[in-house]
């Protein structure tokens, strides 16, 4: 049976949907794959499993034989390569698993709305959100609780190498702990620094934070840093 062009439209409007549930929520913790990234991945999925069984319809009408998921198949092993960059992005951090799995299970996401499976890909879809989401504030309260203080630093310079190298002799020095660093390109001589910290012991924890932004200063006096606690 020919697909229909309502039916089209309302696949690639589930797969939208499933991409915008999960991309926006690893756009707000800066992650390197946001909200259009993981629409973009989940419609592109939906448009190939759509093409797929178009390709099956017609190639019935002349009696020929074809497999609807045989071009579905090559997005589940393509879409690695995707997900292997956000790993190497985040460069040795754990967290850029997260991101790679995610944009994974939006690509089948979007297979599965491309094929019509609209319950699956909205289940899926509050699945793959409850898990990244309401999982991640009870995993850190039960597993990794402790007296440390969690910070996230946006550090907005002009002296990258200067400032980071700065930042990571004091991290040493006040016995604060580097977990993630991401560096995005504001404007030509300008550059804006994504740091988490952990500092441990929460009393001595707010004095060494406070020491490390004050002499993070020294390195770039056009430096502006925004603190808040995690």
């Amino acid at each position: 049976m020919e697909i229909q062009g309502l039916d089209i439209a309302l696949r690639l409007v589930c797969a939208m949907l499933a991409g915008f549930a999960i991309g926006a929520g690893r756009e707000r913790i800066h992650r390197p794959a946001g909200m259009r990234t993981h629409m973009v991945v989940a419609v592109g999925a939906c448009v190939v499993m759509i093409t797929g069984e178009m390709l099956f319809v017609q190639a019935a009408d002349y009696g020929a034989m074809n497999a609807p998921d045989r071009m579905a198949a090559q997005v589940i092993s393509g879409i690695g390569f995707l997900g292997a960059g956000t790993i190497i992005r985040e460069g040795l951090t754990i967290k850029g698993l997260t991101t790679a799995a995610s944009l994974w299970a939006v690509a089948s996401l979007g297979l599965a709305a491309g094929a019509g499976f609209f319950a699956l890909t909205l289940g899926g879809t509050a699945a793959i959100a409850i898990t990244l989401y309401v999982l991640r504030p009870w995993q850190e309260k039960h597993f990794f609780q402790t007296d440390d203080i969690k910070v996230l630093l946006r550090i907005e310079c002009v002296l990258l190498d200067a400032v980071v190298q700065r930042l990571d002799s004091l991290a040493g020095e006040y016995g604060a702990e580097i977990r993630q660093m991401e560096v995005e390109t504001k404007e030509e001589d300008r550059y804006v620094i994504h740091v988490t910290l952990h500092l441990p012991g929460r009393k001595k924890g707010e004095g060494r934070l406070a020491g490390i932004l004050e002499n993070l200063r020294q390195a770039d006096d056009r430096i502006k840093l925004q603190a808040s606690l995690l």
